[in-house]
């Protein structure tokens, strides 16, 4: 094992200190841990997401109910399919698979079949996370794939849940003006709920605390520039910007590759939007920004943590 002038040091201390000689515990990186786990970020996330849920049912009553049970049960089928066809180790417990059907909850209308439910969150867990090699490896956002494979195989039945619930959103009471756009009680509710289970989140600094606030910026001034009239504040982008450009797999390492990222999104979104509705162009603008990841990660690569630490390091310890 190869010893550096810093570890001599500090070897040849403890054994002045001590009298030991058993200074080193071999173990491959990373070596700098905390008590926060895979785990742990899924279940947070998750809980993030339980005030909104509430307001979700409260809104559209049984249906988001069915919707629930039928999403998280596809989901857990699918892991336990995963784990018998792929020789993997069943592990509900992290919370990978739960988060995914909890997000799908909110990326399809509420008048959706429920078959279609739970097909779609079967393939998400399955095609989306576990055959990508779970949690870690998948290019893709699962929910996403998910929202694609119902949008490519059943695009009419699609359309019409989507036209009845932006009727049954629109029939809503208007309750205030946001730029120049009203915004109903149903959207102002989950707006709410949303943000505050955004700002739970980056309170426990699970992700950088400006990029929702760059996503909605350039969202804004790219409807303005390209003379649309974006919702800005529709329950789909809200979403998107707080839970998906947000998860940590899908998006890139830095945190300026992460900032870059928030802008290609609401550019892909504005874009988008001249030939598809809101809700589509903003889902599909992330799961296409999901595929330049790897381009973002070797332009904007991270500065190395030993360059970070060389730099408050006296002279004699550099060379």
């Amino acid at each position: 094992m190869r010893l550096f002038r810093g570890d001599i040091l500090a070897s040849s201390w403890y054994f002045r200190m001590t009298g030991s000689r058993h200074t080193y515990i071999q173990s491959s990186a990373p070596h700098i841990r905390t008590a926060e786990s895979v785990s742990g970020i899924y279940w947070k996330r998750a809980a993030a997401l339980s005030l909104a849920w509430m307001a979700w049912t409260v809104l559209w009553g049984w249906n988001v109910i069915w919707i629930t049970l039928g999403s998280l049960s596809a989901s857990l089928l699918a892991e336990i399919v995963s784990s018998l066809l792929l020789r993997k180790k069943f592990r509900p417990r992290d919370g990978s698979s739960f988060y995914t059907g909890v997000l799908f909850i909110f990326l399809v209308p509420p008048t959706t079949p429920l078959w279609m439910i739970f097909c779609a969150s079967f393939f998400a867990v399955f095609i989306g996370k576990e055959m990508f090699g779970g949690v870690g490896n998948y290019l893709f956002h699962p929910a996403l794939i998910g929202y694609a494979f119902l949008w490519s195989c059943f695009p009419d039945v699609m359309e019409s849940a989507s036209h009845a619930y932006q009727q049954a959103m629109s029939a809503a009471p208007q309750a205030v003006r946001l730029f120049d756009q009203s915004v109903g009680v149903p959207h102002l509710f989950l707006l709410f709920a949303l943000v505050g289970g955004g700002i739970f989140m980056s309170w426990k600094r699970m992700f950088y605390w400006e990029l929702p606030w760059i996503y909605f910026a350039f969202l804004i001034v790219l409807s303005l520039a390209f003379f649309q009239s974006h919702p800005f504040f529709s329950v789909s982008s809200i979403f998107a910007a707080f839970f998906l450009i947000t998860e940590p797999v899908t998006t890139p390492l830095s945190r300026s590759g992460m900032r870059v990222f928030a802008v290609l999104c609401a550019l892909a979104a504005v874009i988008l939007n001249h030939w598809a509705s809101i809700e589509s162009s903003i889902y599909f603008s992330v799961l296409m920004m999901n595929a330049g990841v790897p381009w973002l990660d070797r332009w904007l690569k991270p500065q190395a943590v030993s360059k970070v630490f060389l730099k408050d390091l006296p002279g004699s310890f550099k060379s």
